[in-house]
């Protein structure tokens, strides 16, 4: 198949050469003919089946060939660089959308696996910033991205639903997190950005709002944030539902809840029915006992479960949300604490999971209500398990190189069950119960809990407390030499509260013999 010539009428393979019989150039009949083909499809074809090959260069080659480039762009003069630029601009912009896209793709494939240094890195950096200083590069390119967009859509649905997907699994990561932090907090502390980014922000929703879309925007925006939509009409027939609702609730009250408590049903069980490994339960429920909380909220008694944690302990309620869906992460800055929180219909499937696993008393007397709302039969206490106790360490654990594992609570009770299982011993400082356990039974279970735990950076301290030397190992003479100075005073002063004992039991007989009654 031959491409026909525009100007005459003849066919050949390629019109290359001969353009030059007609003395018009390619950029010329280009112009004359938008979307002509210069060559045929077999010839292109055939080139690049040619090419293939001629080009692959190890990682070693590719670098010698750019300095080599960079080099002689360096040697060139300002003049030089200006009128090659301006040459490969009017290239590009006669180039079809066809050969756009095969040369992008070109370059796509070359760069594919080369990763740039932190210095490659930091002068593309500069020199995208000292471009972008230019107005006059500036709006070349905002004319550039307005054309693209008026011929077709920046990004692709797949090229979104990919890049979030990636932008995710990047967050996740505590380093990238703590960058990107860093950087919008460092770009945002000067004063001069936010004023004309609030003048920037202003102008541009003024333009917006100035059109009836604009209108409906505001509309909605406003009825999203505060509930009380402006419109008139939608004011009265909220007014007009409200009032055959008491209407009907006056009549027939009966009648009236039992529609209630169907739909309430209804709503609740589209929700149900989400079973997870009967570990994974364990863990996630005990984990809410420990640092999280489950009740009714507001004057409507909407049914709220939430999980708090540190923000640089967030990977246990990545692991949580990933598991339940229809959840809400809410930073606390100043407290550092991270909370996913799930409302209303959407705790249904912890509520159930909640039921099956509880173990404090405390915790079922707040879970109850809230299953009673959800129209589920009461819970009851059930044992602690191996899973359960990983999933109430991540929430409130901690290790020591003494080495010891502890576990602080508010509530004593579940402390207590914890002890009767595996050992240690309960102890009260400040208000705030504690469970500790040591020795042989201890390293038992930091074997369970290093093997288990979702809290990476508290797998990584136990691991130094129980795998690494012991306090003792490394403060030997100063342990020897506190014992040694302070065991002569700590014998005096027990035989002095001895001393006083005895006296007080001489002094008060009647008391001794009460208490002697008691205790027989």
């Amino acid at each position: 198949m031959s491409v026909r010539c525009m100007l005459c009428g003849e066919e050949f393979e390629t019109l290359a050469s001969h353009l030059r019989m007609h003395g018009v150039t390619s950029n010329d009949y280009r112009k004359m003919f938008p979307g002509a083909e210069l060559m045929s499809r077999e010839l292109r074809q055939r080139v690049v089946e040619s090419n293939v090959g001629k080009h692959d260069h190890d990682e070693n080659e590719r670098r010698l060939m750019s300095e080599h480039v960079c080099e002689g762009l360096a040697a060139m003069s300002p003049e030089a660089k200006a009128l090659m630029g301006k040459h490969i601009s009017e290239s590009l912009n006669n180039m079809s959308d066809e050969a756009k896209a095969g040369r992008g793709r070109k370059i796509s494939e070359a760069n594919t696996g080369l990763v740039r240094t932190e210095e490659q890195c930091q002068h593309y950096s500069e020199a995208s910033s000292k471009r972008w200083k230019d107005p006059e590069y500036k709006q070349r390119m905002r004319d550039v991205l307005s054309r693209v967009a008026l011929t077709r859509p920046l990004v692709s649905a797949e090229t979104r639903q990919r890049a979030s997907k990636t932008m995710t699994e990047k967050w996740r990561e505590p380093g990238y997190r703590e960058r990107v932090s860093a950087k919008c907090i460092e770009t945002w502390s000067d004063p001069e950005l936010r004023k004309s980014m609030g003048a920037k922000v202003t102008e541009s929703l003024n333009v917006h709002y100035a059109s009836s879309e604009g209108e409906k925007h505001k509309e909605a925006i406003r009825e999203a944030l505060t509930g009380r939509p402006k419109s008139e009409e939608h004011v009265e027939r909220m007014r007009e539902s409200q009032s055959r609702r008491i209407a009907e609730e006056q009549r027939n009250p009966e009648e009236y809840v039992k529609k209630l408590l169907i739909r309430r049903a209804q709503k609740y069980a589209e929700f149900s029915g989400l079973t997870l490994p009967t570990e994974v339960e364990e863990y996630i429920t005990l984990f809410c006992e420990g640092d999280g909380h489950v009740g009714l909220e507001g004057a409507a008694s909407i049914p709220k479960v939430s999980f708090a944690q540190e923000r640089t302990e967030r990977e246990p309620l990545d692991y949580i949300a990933s598991l339940v869906p229809n959840s809400c992460f809410d930073e606390d800055r100043e407290d550092n604490v991270l909370t996913l929180t799930y409302h209303g219909a959407h705790c249904m499937p912890l509520l159930e999971m909640f039921s099956r696993h509880v173990v404090g008393r405390t915790f079922l007397g707040r879970l109850n209500p809230v299953l009673a709302y959800a129209l589920l039969p009461e819970a009851v206490q059930h044992p602690i398990t191996p899973s359960g106790l990983v999933g109430f360490w991540d929430a409130e654990g901690t290790s020591s190189n003494a080495p010891y594992i502890s576990i602080a609570q508010k509530d004593r009770e579940i402390l207590d069950l914890i002890c009767a299982e595996l050992g240690g011993s309960v102890y009260c400082v400040d208000g705030r119960h504690n469970w500790t356990l040591c020795g042989d039974e201890a390293r038992k279970l930091a074997g369970v809990l290093l093997e288990k735990s979702h809290c990476p950076q508290r797998v990584e301290r136990l691991r130094e407390n129980f795998e690494g030397p012991s306090y003792y190992d490394l403060n030997k003479e100063k342990v020897q030499a506190h014992h040694h100075a302070h065991s002569p005073e700590y014998d005096k002063k027990r035989y002095e509260k001895q001393k006083l004992v005895r006296a007080y039991m001489k002094e008060h007989p009647e008391i001794v013999r009460g208490l002697n009654e008691k205790v027989h």
